[in-house]
């Protein structure tokens, strides 16, 4: 079973999502933390697919409390959602309106996709000679190689 965290009484998200809202402050992680949202979608996580998350639709919630269910197992209803699509299912209309610009939302979804896309990331070993030029200070000074110093 997945870690839990209320973000306020109509949602709950699994620790890898609450992970991503705490990453960085935006204006669309902020009004999640920070708003109540609409009822409807609840106990929302990641999927395998880099530009979708999978929720709860309150018309399971009932079932899955009642019987004691992990509501993040395969098999009970779950739906999947592009993830910009999330914005418009957890705010009114006017609030959106108000608050979000269609920026705000391209940033939020190209935030999430970089949070979770774990291809970009690489960790190699290195062995003989090549451990010094991976420690050596002249391979990242500037001018001549970068800005790390």
């Amino acid at each position: 079973m997945k870690d839990n965290f209320r973000i306020n009484e109509n949602l709950i998200v699994d620790s890898q999502f609450k992970d991503f809202l705490l990453h960085k402050s935006i204006r669309v992680n902020a009004l999640i933390l920070g708003f109540k949202t609409l009822p409807g979608i609840n106990y929302i996580a990641i999927t395998d697919k880099i530009d979708t998350i999978s929720y709860l639709p309150s018309s399971k919630l009932e079932y899955v409390e009642n019987n004691f269910i992990d509501p993040y197992s395969d098999g009970i209803g779950r739906a999947p959602m592009k993830i910009g699509r999330l914005v418009s299912k957890l705010f009114p209309k006017n609030l959106i309106d108000e608050y979000i610009l269609p920026s705000d939302i391209e940033e939020f979804v190209n935030l999430y996709k970089s949070f979770f896309d774990l291809s970009n990331r690489r960790l190699s070993v290195v062995i003989g000679s090549d451990i010094k030029k991976f420690y050596l200070y002249k391979s990242y000074s500037y001018p001549e190689r970068g800005t790390l110093w």
